[in-house]
């Protein structure tokens, strides 16, 4: 069995908080979970996922590409709930399900597909899937007992202006939980609104973010950068055309009892702001690297080695977020 973690260690940071530094090998990371004692790292490319303990050891890896239990194909992101591990099996339309120990328990599967996001809790799952085609939608689900129980809110989806295509998108609102709570948010307005586990609407309220103008310069870094992309629109016969701004919002994540939002901005520094479900700002980050995701009390960093990727967790001090 590959290790994969090679070193591990403590580093004093400016300002008194702490950071722990992670040397993997693992290609790719595509997303982390964390618990008492142990980090997961999925693989996408590798169709794994990695579990070890906090000084390094590994303790498993597990996963393969496929249909049967236990497999997955596509998979973008893992949860802890509850003392389980959720992993989200997008071409199988299913959640698959692990104990803690990487010991396969129960496929949780869903009638539609894509599924664009997911919040899952222990007895409720709340997902959105989209619709193509000129009348685009995005439905959000909530899933309970085993079987899809109520559609809570149907929005509507970026028209598409027939053969032009406008970039960045307007994109689909994302899901992201909040405590025991839901947030669905609009990125290009920034609106929130926040949904109780049965899904009835608790309150709703509009961040106070600005858009940033899409530069030159960065039309022109996104056209060497995502060549493969801007070809493919080419070869479908369609035209590729930029917006004057950005929407407001580029990225959610949870944290705990809060959520964040990284602003959409044209280049370095990186804005994030922390809220509470209520809608306060308990913080804002302005970083020189981007994150690749936010897990309680942490914002965590990746960066790629000769060997590898370094993955780097940051502390933050955010008490009004803590479960």
């Amino acid at each position: 069995m590959r290790r994969i973690f090679k070193t591990l260690a403590f580093v004093l940071m400016a300002a008194g908080a702490f950071a722990l530094t992670v040397k993997v090998s693992a290609p790719e990371i595509t997303d982390l979970a964390l618990t008492k004692g142990k980090i997961f790292v999925l693989s996408r490319k590798l169709y794994k996922v990695y579990i070890y303990t906090m000084d390094g050891k590994l303790i498993k890896e597990f996963g393969k590409k496929g249909t049967g239990p236990g497999d997955f194909k596509h998979s973008y992101r893992i949860y802890i709930v509850d003392g389980e591990l959720y992993l989200s099996d997008t071409l199988n339309k299913r959640f698959q399900v692990f104990d803690l120990s990487g010991n396969f328990k129960r496929s949780i599967v869903f009638e539609h597909f894509p599924i664009v996001s997911a919040v899952p809790f222990k007895d409720v799952i709340f997902f959105s899937t989209s619709s193509f085609g000129p009348d685009r939608k995005m439905i959000i689900t909530v899933y309970r007992k085993g079987k899809e129980e109520k559609e809570i809110i149907k929005v509507p989806g970026p028209a598409l202006k027939g053969m032009e295509l406008v970039y960045p998108p307007e994109s689909f609102p994302a899901l992201v939980r909040v405590g025991d709570a839901v947030a669905l948010v609009e990125l290009g307005p920034a609106r929130v609104k926040i949904y109780k586990k049965d899904g009835s609407l608790l309150r709703a309220f509009e961040l106070p973010l600005s858009h940033h103008k899409v530069t030159k310069e960065w039309k022109k870094k996104f056209l060497e950068e995502e060549k493969r992309f801007v070809e493919m629109v080419k070869a479908r016969g369609m035209k590729l055309t930029f917006r004057d701004e950005f929407p407001k919002i580029e990225k959610t994540y949870s944290f705990g009892r809060c959520f964040v939002v990284k602003e959409w901005t044209p280049d370095a520094p990186h804005i994030y702001h922390i809220y509470t479900a209520e809608g306060k700002e308990v913080k804002k980050l302005t970083l020189k690297e981007s994150a690749i995701k936010f897990i309680y009390p942490y914002w965590i960093q990746v960066n790629e080695t000769d060997d590898g990727n370094e993955i780097i967790l940051h502390e933050i001090n955010a008490p009004a977020c803590s479960e």
